[in-house]
């Protein structure tokens, strides 16, 4: 019981009243993508389009 009243404050399920703000790369950084090879970075790429994932679900909850 003593654990589970320090837990109190935990929590996963997070609620924004305002979307927070998807930061953008920009154009050095679209250049230095560029130069990589998806062969040799396979995880990195994977990780990417979960990052663009996030990035259009932040899309959606703006237009709410």
């Amino acid at each position: 019981m003593l654990l589970m009243s320090s837990l109190w404050g935990c929590s996963c399920k997070i609620n924004y009243d305002v979307c927070p703000v998807y930061p953008k790369g920009g154009e050095r950084v679209g250049q230095e993508l560029a130069k990589l090879n998806s062969s040799e970075f396979p995880n990195l790429f994977e990780w990417l389009g979960r990052i663009n994932k996030l990035r259009l679900e932040l899309e959606l909850c703006e237009r709410k």
